[in-house]
């Protein structure tokens, strides 16, 4: 499995033992943290797709029977759950948590 790496744009010490990829010169820096959680969600949601679209898919279709709730809306069981079954480690996902408002 891998780590969503794309979601930690800066470093703090990472704790996974897995390789960072290198940050693409001239990509927008992370500037969700500056909007809404809508926003912030969106954008979090928009690199998972991109890095695993399938496996996105399948578990936001597994989790959310009916339809997609709003990014902000969504619990830090819910963040946990998609995060988890894409492959991200636990510091990750207490980023993305965070990032999200719901690290309660």
């Amino acid at each position: 499995m891998t780590c969503c790496h794309a979601l930690r744009l800066q470093s703090s010490g990472d704790a996974c033992d897995r390789p960072r990829p290198r940050r693409v010169v001239g990509r927008a820096p992370y500037r969700a943290a500056q909007g809404t959680f809508t926003e912030r969600g969106a954008f979090i949601l928009a690199k998972l797709e991109a890095h695993h679209a399938a496996k996105l898919k399948d578990v936001l279709a597994d989790v959310y029977r009916e339809a997609i709730p709003d990014p902000a809306d969504m619990t830090k069981f819910e963040w946990e759950v998609i995060l988890r079954f894409l492959g991200a480690c636990p510091d990750e996902i207490k980023d993305v948590q965070l990032r999200m408002g719901v690290w309660r």
